[in-house]
Parts: C-alpha cells; sequence; structure tokens
C-alpha cells in the first residue's frame, strides 16, 4: 500500500485570493436617541489574482496477487486546490475521513496506517507550497493586515485592563489601526475612572482609619445597624458626595446604576446625613 499524489490542472482559477485592502468604518448606532457607534473594520478592495491552477488529486494504491496474476486497486481519496495548501486551509481529516475508513475496512488495516501513508506525502508537498505563497505578494499583505488585527485585539484589551472595562469602550475611541478618532470619549472615560478611583480610595482610607470605631457598631450576629457618632458624620458625606458623583447616569453611560444608587441613598437615611 502507498499513497499517490497526482497534479492536476483546473479549468478556472482559483476566485478566492485575499483582499488587498483593511478598512476601518463607523457604524452609528442611536439607542434613546443617544449616539452609541462604534469603529469596525473590514477587508475591502479587489482581491489578488491567484494565477496557479494546480490542484492534487490524492489516492490510495494496493497491490495484490488473484490467481497468480498482480492486481492494483486504486482508492482516490480526495482533490485538494493548491491555495487550499497554500493557506493552509485543508485538513485530510476533514476531507477524507470517510474514505480512509472506507478504505481501510477494505485493505483490512487500521485508519491510522493509512492516515501516516499519506501525511508523509501531503506534508511535502504542502511545505513546498506554502514555501512558495509566502513570497507572494497576496501572503505578504494579508500578513500585515493580520499583525494590525492582533495589535489592535491587544491594545484593546490593555485599554479595558487600564480602565476595569469589558465592553467595547476601545472601539468608540480608536479604530482598527489605533488611530484616536473621539477624543472626548476617551476623556470622559478618564474621568469616569479617576471618579471611581477617588471614591475607592476614600471609601479605603476611611475603612482603614476607622475600622476600631465600626467594631463598636456592629454586635455579633444581630445584625444591628451602624450608627455614627456627629463627629464622623463630616466624613460620612464627604463619601457619600465622591460616591453619589461616580455612580450617578451621567457619569456612567452604557451602565446601569440604579441599584448601586438605590442601596447609597438607604445608607444616607440610615446615617442621618
Amino acid at each position: 500500500m502507498f499513497c499517490v499524489i497526482q497534479e492536476i490542472e483546473n479549468k478556472k482559477p482559483n476566485r478566492n485570493g485575499y483582499y488587498k485592502e483593511l478598512k476601518a468604518e463607523y457604524l452609528q448606532i442611536i439607542i434613546n436617541g443617544k449616539e452609541c457607534g462604534h469603529y469596525t473594520y473590514q477587508y475591502c478592495g479587489e482581491r489578488f489574482e491567484r494565477p496557479i491552477k494546480s490542484s492534487y488529486r490524492i489516492s490510495i494504491h494496493n497491490s495484490y496477487r488473484e490467481n497468480g496474476k498482480v492486481k492494483k486497486k486504486q482508492y482516490v481519496v480526495c482533490t485538494v486546490q493548491y491555495y487550499d495548501l497554500a493557506t493552509d486551509f485543508f485538513n485530510l481529516y476533514d476531507w477524507g475521513d470517510n474514505k480512509i475508513q472506507y478504505i481501510a475496512d477494505q485493505l483490512h488495516c487500521s485508519t491510522d496506517t493509512i492516515y501516516q501513508t499519506i501525511c508523509s506525502k501531503v506534508d511535502s508537498l504542502q511545505s513546498k507550497v506554502q514555501k512558495e505563497f509566502r513570497e507572494t505578494e497576496e501572503y505578504q499583505r494579508h500578513s500585515e493586515h493580520e499583525q494590525i488585527i492582533a495589535l489592535y485585539h491587544s491594545n484593546k484589551k490593555n485599554f479595558n485592563s487600564k480602565y476595569n472595562l469589558s465592553g467595547n469602550e476601545y472601539d468608540q475611541i480608536y479604530d482598527v489601526f489605533g488611530k484616536l478618532r473621539n477624543p472626548e470619549r476617551l476623556d470622559q472615560i478618564k474621568s469616569e475612572y479617576n471618579y471611581r478611583k477617588e471614591y475607592e480610595e476614600k471609601s479605603h482610607s476611611y475603612y482603614e482609619n476607622n475600622y476600631n470605631n465600626y467594631n463598636d457598631y456592629f454586635s455579633g450576629s444581630s445584625g444591628s445597624h451602624f450608627i455614627p457618632r456627629s463627629s464622623e458624620k463630616a466624613a460620612l458625606k464627604e463619601i457619600y458626595r465622591v460616591a453619589a458623583k461616580a455612580l450617578h447616569p451621567d457619569a456612567n453611560p452604557g451602565r446601569d446604576t440604579s441599584e448601586a444608587m438605590k442601596v447609597l441613598n438607604d445608607l444616607k437615611t440610615e446615617w442621618g446625613i
């Protein structure tokens, strides 16, 4: 048993060349009368021409004796185009598994044996084809586009991490090429972040400074409420002011802070401030 790869010529060229351009576009979205659009990207323009018309027919050949004569049997597994090999689109399991299982039954051998026989031939051919393809302008341009997109995803991840975000705020500000498109929205996000940070720092500082006092007012498992001393109310008012400012709907577009504001206002009433 052995594998044969026969080169054949297609009648028509492959029309699925990579696009020549990567373009940033603005997707306009209006929710409740408010502009919530963001930048996206797409491949566009002409496609690269693919002049090579070669395809490769992959088959398994088996020789056997019958009535003292040598006979041969051929089993076609699949036919793959040059550019399917070049772009790593070809996958032997997806393209030929049913045929390989059939051949294994006919030849009374394992599918692994057939896979190994085919791969030893295909891998060499694919390496040669991909080496040729990487010298083309099509491959080099597409690689540049993929690098741009990879950098875009990295920048977006770092932006969300820096400002503790998880949505598409980055896309409201920058396009796929990293160009600043909406400086006003960037300033707003920085301002919101600073409000939250200021609130967290002051809350943490107040807690650290008054931890022992809190223990005096919370009793065991009875769940009694915290009643501030009159000397503490000024500090609590400041905490409330910072928190209310950070949680205000105007400072949180696209995020529902109503429940947090309700809890904050309940505390304000409970504290008597």
